[in-house]
């Protein structure tokens, strides 16, 4: 239900954003703007997303773990990807993710909250005494 209510209402609050701003600046500076953000965003998103791949390949090769710099290699993509997105409010989450103090951040909160739910459980497995005997003619 959530993430419903997210693409119902992402839409409807950029189009009430681009109102706005094209209300101030005018219309070609609003289309002018979208397409600036949306090429600077992917140059600088790609930049940064090669330079995190290389170390996951480096850190694979020491035989570390490459999961910090692989999170941040898929929220540089997510970066990219919002970014591309027409709207405001997708550029200021993009530019967001380009900021790797916050990728950080949102790396550490997701790798705490995976720890926390890939606790391990236990089972049981109950034999039972009888042994079963299968007739292959039937």
């Amino acid at each position: 239900m959530p993430l419903l209510f997210i693409f119902l209402l992402w839409p409807l609050l950029e189009i009430v954003v681009f109102v706005q701003v094209g209300a101030q600046i005018g219309a070609f500076a609003v289309v002018a703007l979208t397409v600036a953000t949306a090429v600077a965003g992917v140059a600088l998103a790609r930049a940064q997303g090669l330079a995190t791949l290389r170390e996951v390949q480096a850190r694979m090769a020491l035989g570390e773990d490459p999961g910090e710099p692989a999170l941040q290699t898929l929220m540089l993509l997510l970066a990219g990807l919002a970014l591309l997105l027409p709207g405001f409010v997708s550029d200021a989450l993009g530019a967001l993710l380009l900021v790797p103090q916050v990728r950080h951040w949102l790396v550490q909160r997701l790798r705490a909250d995976l720890a926390r739910g890939s606790e391990v459980r236990w089972v049981r497995v109950v034999r039972s005494r009888k042994p079963r005997t299968f007739d292959m003619d039937e």
